[in-house]
């Protein structure tokens, strides 16, 4: 978290970089900081690749988005 990681589900954090080279550092300095015993496990991949992912929040199905009213009504 101290290095601008947000963490998306318990034990999984992630972290966006503008470039390959800019993701590489950032993997470097969270293996620095692995301890002896610990296990972490790096993963990269494209902005579009993460856009194709799948989320699910609980068993209920997201529902289909509300139509725009056909006439705007203020109350």
């Amino acid at each position: 978290m101290d290095l601008g990681f947000e963490m998306v589900r318990f034990s999984g954090h992630l972290r966006h970089a503008w470039s390959k080279e800019k993701a590489e550092s950032h993997a470097r300095q969270v293996g620095d900081l692995v301890p002896h015993p610990g296990h972490v496990q790096i993963l990269f991949f494209t902005d579009k690749q993460y856009a194709l992912s799948p989320v699910f929040h609980g068993k209920q199905r997201s529902k289909a988005p509300a139509e725009k009213p056909a006439q705007l009504v203020l109350l």
